[in-house]
Parts: structure tokens; C-alpha cells; sequence
């Protein structure tokens, strides 16, 4: 819901992997609204912000291409550990869903999520609409981390968290983790905004 916390969370968790050199982040933002700030003051080859349902789908292409590039390197012998960590970031996942009346952009994330965490790629959807047609089954096995910020009703909590609870949080930073080590563990999130991430990390 408005006010949850969800977006001070994406940004928190965008400055700490500006802490990592090795990391290269990919932010989609349908919305133009989160993620333009950091197109705008951090210059640097590990940051690529696409805005357009069309880049997203591009963007999906290349990771994919990326992730069976790298399953051949290390079917040949290449160590994991040295293969640079890629985090894609998408802001508001229903935007996306909406557009998405071929079924393109489902398939390939489906495609991608399945198989890409040990090819050292990493996805996080972020969406203020965690509804059964947002977020059906085959999304939530791919994505056996959640995050819950306060929603609105017992029913979007289950979607999230396959548990009633988050319809109960503050607000504000609120959430509730669960994960494949954490059950509904609570947690306050730092405030922070893409401005003063930008102030911090920002070289222009």
C-alpha cells in the first residue's frame, strides 16, 4: 500500500549493491519514476536503467543469452566464483504484466528466473499490486525470497508470503521476510531515497 515502505526498501537494497564494484545492476522502471535519478547522477558501466516494456523485453533477451553463455564456461571448467554477479531490478512488475498481452515478457522471465541464480544472475520484482494475475505459482516457485511491506488485506499478504500477517504491519519500513532460512521474520527498513543514494555513490 501507499506509504508500505516498498520503494525506500528497492533503494536500500540498490545502495548496498553499490557497495560491491563486482555487481552490474539492470533497473527497469515502466513508471519513470524510481530509478531515472540514478541514470542521472551515477555514470558507470555496471548501471543500465531501461524504462520501456520493449527494453525490458530486450534486457530479458540479453540475460538469457548471458546465463547459457556462462552454463557452457562452466560446463567447460570455469570456476562460478569468478563470474561478475548481474542484479536485475525490475520497480513495478504489473506495469509490465499489463503490457505484456503476448506473453513475451512472462515467458522469458519465467525462462530466466528458473535456471539463473548459479549462473550468478539475480532478480528482484517489486510491484504494488500482488494480486493472483500479477503473481501466479509459476512466479512465486522461481522466487523462494519474499519481501512483504504492509498491504492491503489478508489475501494479498498470502499472495506474497503464502501467510496472512503483512495486512497487520505498521507501515513505513514494516516487513516481513520469508525466505529458505527465515519464516516471517520481521524487520525494519533504513529510510533512504534515490536522492540521497545518489548523493553518496553519485560521481556527476
Amino acid at each position: 500500500t501507499t506509504g508500505s515502505g516498498k520503494s525506500t526498501l528497492v533503494h536500500n537494497i540498490i545502495a548496498n549493491l553499490f557497495n560491491y564494484n563486482d555487481v552490474k545492476l539492470i533497473l527497469a522502471d515502466p513508471k519513470n519514476i524510481e530509478f531515472s535519478e540514478y541514470e542521472k547522477k551515477i555514470k558507470s558501466p555496471n548501471l543500465e536503467v531501461v524504462y520501456s516494456y520493449n527494453d525490458t523485453l530486450s534486457i530479458l533477451d540479453d540475460l538469457l543469452h548471458v546465463m547459457e553463455s556462462r552454463y557452457k564456461d562452466i560446463s567447460s571448467g570455469l570456476d562460478s566464483k569468478l563470474l561478475q554477479n548481474i542484479v536485475f531490478i525490475i520497480d513495478e512488475f504489473a506495469d509490465l504484466i499489463m503490457q505484456d498481452t503476448s506473453g513475451k515478457f512472462y515467458d522469458k522471465l519465467c525462462r530466466l528466473s528458473q535456471k539463473c541464480r548459479a549462473s550468478k544472475i539475480h532478480i528482484i520484482l517489486s510491484t504494488q499490486r500482488p494480486s493472483v494475475n500479477i503473481i501466479d505459482g509459476t512466479i512465486k516457485a522461481n522466487f523462494p525470497a519474499r519481501i512483504a511491506c504492509r498491504v492491503a488485506s489478508h489475501v494479498d499478504s498470502k499472495v506474497i508470503l503464502d501467510s496472512a500477517g503483512a495486512e497487520n504491519l505498521l507501515g513505513k519500513g514494516d516487513a516481513l521476510l520469508r525466505d529458505n532460512f527465515r519464516y516471517l521474520e520481521r524487520f525494519q527498513v533504513a529510510y533512504t531515497d534515490a536522492k540521497e543514494v545518489c548523493n553518496y555513490f553519485g560521481n556527476s
